[in-house]
Parts: C-alpha cells; sequence; structure tokens
C-alpha cells in the first residue's frame, strides 16, 4: 500500500481496527508523539510487529500538537503532527497511522477511558519500562482491550536528550 494511503483519520480507526481482526489478524495500537524519529522509535516499533509476526498490524497513535505541547512545553513539537504521520507512514514497520484528536491528561486518568474505547478492538502497545504502565494496564482491562506489553532496549536518543544535546531550550 502507498504511504499516503497509511495514514488515516481517527474518525476511521474503529471500524478499520475491526475489520483488522474479523479478518484474523491482529491489530496493535502503539501510541506516541515520534516527534523525531530515532533509535529508540525504531525498535519500538519493532517490539510492536513482533507481537505476532505474521499477524500483527501495528497502527500507529500519534498524539497530537496541543498535546504534546501541554506534555513536551510550549515550543514542542519541532514537527507537526501531519509531518510526523508523512515520516512514519515510510516506516516499513508501520501499517497505518492516525492523530489521536483528544488531549488527555495523565492526572485524569479518565480521560484515557474514552480513547481506549474507541480503539478496542485492537491490544494497546507499552513498553515494559512505561512509567504509566500500571496505570494503562488497568484502563485497558476496564474498557476490555488488551495490553501488549513488549521489552526493548530502551536508549538515551530520546526527542528530548536529542534537543537539549543541541542545546534546544523547552
Amino acid at each position: 500500500m502507498p504511504p499516503e494511503e497509511r495514514v488515516r483519520q481517527f474518525t476511521e480507526i474503529s471500524n478499520l481496527l475491526r475489520s483488522i481482526g474479523n479478518a484474523g489478524l491482529t491489530p496493535l495500537v502503539v501510541p506516541g508523539v515520534y516527534d523525531i524519529p530515532h533509535r529508540g522509535h525504531v525498535h519500538f516499533l519493532r517490539a510492536a510487529r513482533a507481537v505476532d509476526p505474521r499477524r500483527s498490524v501495528v497502527v500507529v497513535g500519534v498524539e497530537n500538537d496541543e498535546n504534546v505541547r501541554l506534555r513536551k512545553g510550549r515550543n514542542r513539537p519541532i514537527n507537526t503532527a501531519e509531518e510526523r504521520m508523512d515520516v512514519l507512514a515510510e516506516f516499513g514497520s508501520v501499517d497505518y497511522v492516525f492523530m489521536y484528536p483528544d488531549t488527555p491528561r495523565y492526572d485524569h486518568p479518565e480521560d484515557f477511558l474514552a480513547r481506549y474505547r474507541e480503539t478496542s478492538a485492537a491490544a494497546l502497545v507499552v513498553p515494559d519500562w512505561d512509567p504509566y504502565l500500571g496505570l494503562k494496564q488497568d484502563q485497558a482491562s476496564d474498557v476490555d482491550m488488551d495490553i501488549a506489553v513488549v521489552h526493548y532496549e530502551f536508549f538515551r536518543n530520546s526527542t528530548t536528550t536529542m534537543l537539549q544535546a543541541v542545546g534546544f531550550q523547552e
């Protein structure tokens, strides 16, 4: 499928995930910011693909710009959500990509329940070192969503540390 067809609207995701599951495949939602793609992102997406190597369909959920500003600072993101989705659509490990329209807050865990309900036909992919792992597992359980906890090496080259290395001020 051409990369431009991999980018989908959030309104399409629920039906897309359901149809993937109905086809006997394993839909996996892999959320994140993905502001400046780096090695850690590559390994996270590879780990997601490895959940069910022959049947996984990797669907990346990109955080919208407002949500990134709230979590990372007023000068972020560096790349807009549209730009981030366009880049991710080129990754061989990504089947589909969409942008979340909401801005949930970690200090209001119930904010995530509506998001998870929309994508509950899939499994949520979370790294085993995620500081919110327990919370995400509880939330996914509350909406009958599977969760796939994956392990991959956490590299120090996060977008934030890369930006700090070049003198970027948040």
